[in-house]
């Protein structure tokens, strides 16, 4: 018995315009402090490794607790093929940055009896690293809304930041279109200043 417009009769009903997740990062300064930060309790210095392993290699979760030594054969590099762009024959090739390497050594290259917290588990601890780092550096803007999706995120801005050129960003970090890395990319004020301040005479 409801009454209804005739607007459910466009062939158009029905199919909205999927938006993408704004992109949220960590800035340069807080990935240093997450590194150089230890946890007293071991659930926190987990989960704090497993966010490193993320921020500075840019790979997604559920990759974290996969990498064994076959994916460090060649000197120096995290080699993976993702299985969420395996279709495209894409194979990750990045040269190990010091401090992903000094984690990844901790555990003999293999993440996988280390790393086993769950993906439902692993983002409400990704809340309780960063609510105790905004508790123990209140002046260097951490907030409590991350989820595992923006260590990804965390990467990839920096390397954009960092004047990295968008192939190698790409390569290393399993993707195949500049457009869907412009998903990952959160520029803060700060370095937008810096940027415009480029074009100063």
């Amino acid at each position: 018995q409801l009454e209804m417009n005739n607007k459910f009769e466009d062939p158009d009903f029905g199919y909205g315009k999927k938006s993408a997740n704004s992109p949220h990062a960590l800035s340069i300064k807080q990935r240093e402090i997450l590194f150089n930060h230890k946890f007293k309790k071991p659930y926190l210095e987990k989960t704090r490794k497993m966010m490193c392993i993320q921020a500075y290699t840019g790979c997604r979760n559920s990759y974290i607790k996969l990498f064994a030594s076959a994916n460090f054969k060649k000197s120096g590099k995290l080699t993976y093929t993702p299985k969420k762009t395996k279709r495209w024959d894409i194979e990750v090739v990045q040269p190990l940055h010091p401090n992903a390497e000094a984690i990844f050594k901790e555990v003999n290259f293999y993440t996988g009896e280390k790393y086993k917290t769950t993906h439902q588990k692993y983002n409400p601890y990704i809340l309780d690293v960063l609510k105790a780092l905004k508790e123990e550096y209140p002046d260097t803007g951490f907030t409590a809304d991350f989820t595992s999706h923006n260590m990804r995120d965390t990467f990839i801005s920096i390397c954009v930041k960092s004047g990295v050129n968008f192939k190698s960003i790409l390569r290393w970090s399993g993707l195949t279109k500049y457009e869907t890395l412009d998903h990952y990319i959160d520029l803060d004020d700060d370095f937008e200043r810096k940027e415009m301040e480029k074009t100063y005479i």
